[in-house]
């Protein structure tokens, strides 16, 4: 089929349309009506069924659930926490802390029988520890080790301890 040919199809179609459109009987137009009667007719509740029971033949209506985001549901507002009543603290008493410690560690050896000895400084006094005991009235040797050694304050029970591992003269007082 040449060019020619389908435009000449194409016009006749587009010509048969423009006549069928033209010559078509026109319709009648709408025009406003003053007679109330035939306005209250259209809105009367007899005439509002009929449309219903025709939407309703049309279009069944089937429940749907709420939506989720709903933005008319309304929350109820958060409920206010309950008032905090402040309790009075209860001021225990500070446990007593012990004295600065007064000794100085010196350093340690291995004694004649393969045991470590300590050796501490007090007001320029040297004082050798090489058990647990008594070390004045204010402190005593709970535990004494070849690396260590745990001196407890008396009056407090506070601890001190005193590692000098295996290096002669080294000491850490903790």
């Amino acid at each position: 089929m040449r060019n020619s040919d389908v435009l000449g199809l194409l016009g006749a179609v587009l010509l048969g349309a423009g006549l069928g459109f033209v010559l078509s009987p026109p319709m009648p137009a709408a025009r406003p009506t003053e007679d109330l009667d035939q306005v209250a007719d259209a809105t009367s509740p007899e005439r509002r069924e009929d449309v219903a029971l025709h939407d309703n033949a049309l279009l069944p209506r089937v429940p749907i659930g709420a939506a989720h985001n709903d933005p008319f549901h309304l929350v109820p507002a958060p409920q206010a926490p309950p008032p905090v009543v402040a309790i009075p603290a209860v001021s225990a008493s500070p446990l007593p802390q012990a004295p600065a410690f007064p000794y100085t560690f010196l350093g340690h050896v291995i004694g004649p029988e393969g045991k470590p000895v300590v050796y501490l400084e007090k007001n320029q006094r040297l004082i050798s520890v090489a058990g647990a005991g008594k070390l004045d009235e204010s402190y005593r040797i709970e535990e004494f080790g070849e690396r260590s050694m745990t001196i407890v304050h008396v009056a407090t029970d506070q601890r001190i301890r005193i590692e000098y591992g295996s290096v002669p003269g080294k000491g850490i007082v903790r």
